[in-house]
């Protein structure tokens, strides 16, 4: 083989190498460069996965919280209906107690003032107002609120029945403090001579007077005491058993 072959030949192979070489380098590369993007693809997604997480952690404590406020809200919130309703039937249950517990013969022992004090006693109503408001305020079932408006008027009507049967003692007591006070001026020196005619009719009418007052104590003590009790008792009962059921719920 001359000379000029051998270098042919000689650049062929070593074109055939490069080619080769360059190929392989290539795809080397390219290769490499695919999984370097393959890496930094699944770093990016695996930061993205992490961040997803980390965002839903984040909203779910969020959520969380906001759950444990509401329920802790919502039991506040139910304790103190609780509380307004035990408020409201305490205070209407001592006065609907206070009223039945009038004895009204010792009532009529009383002079007309201090009759007059113990209407002003019994005279709750200022306080259950308040007490029926903040039922309104804070009650969410209507039913409730409704039942309790009605049952603090047929309290409201006990009360003034009551009322009524001591005003007319009241007035009974002062009329017979008047005939007795009129009786009085006629009253004799001594027994000795004649009553005056007046001194007689005026103890005629405080008699009377005596038999009426003690007539309508003993009708109110054996009838009108349980007549004007009971529809305010049966109300009361109703009304405790709609409370319980209803405080009862979840």
């Amino acid at each position: 083989m001359d000379t000029v072959s051998i270098v042919l030949f000689n650049a062929a192979i070593t074109s055939i190498v490069h080619l080769a070489f360059r190929s392989y380098f290539t795809g080397y590369l390219q290769k490499k460069a695919e999984n370097q993007a393959s890496k930094e693809d699944i770093a990016e997604l695996t930061s993205k996965v992490e961040q997803a997480k980390s965002s839903f952690q984040k909203n779910l404590e969020i959520f969380k919280s906001e759950v444990n406020l509401q329920a802790n809200l919502r039991g506040s919130h139910r304790g103190e209906e609780k509380n307004a309703l035990i408020d409201f039937h305490g205070k209407l249950n001592d006065w609907i107690q206070r009223l039945f517990a009038i004895d009204i013969h010792q009532a009529k022992l009383m002079t007309s003032i201090e009759i007059q004090q113990l209407r002003r006693e019994i005279d709750s109503f200022p306080h259950l107002s308040v007490a029926l408001s903040k039922v309104r305020l804070l009650v969410l079932d209507t039913e409730i609120v409704q039942e309790s408006r009605n049952i603090l008027q047929i309290a409201v009507d006990y009360k003034s029945q009551v009322e009524k049967v001591l005003m007319g003692l009241q007035f009974a007591v002062d009329e017979k403090n008047n005939l007795y006070q009129q009786s009085l001026r006629y009253e004799p020196k001594d027994f000795s001579t004649d009553l005056h005619p007046e001194f007689e009719r005026l103890g005629l009418e405080t008699d009377r007077m005596i038999k009426k007052i003690n007539a309508l104590c003993d009708d109110y003590w054996q009838q009108g005491r349980i007549v004007f009790f009971l529809p305010v008792r049966d109300m009361d009962n109703q009304y405790v058993d709609k409370v319980k059921k209803y405080l009862s719920r979840a």
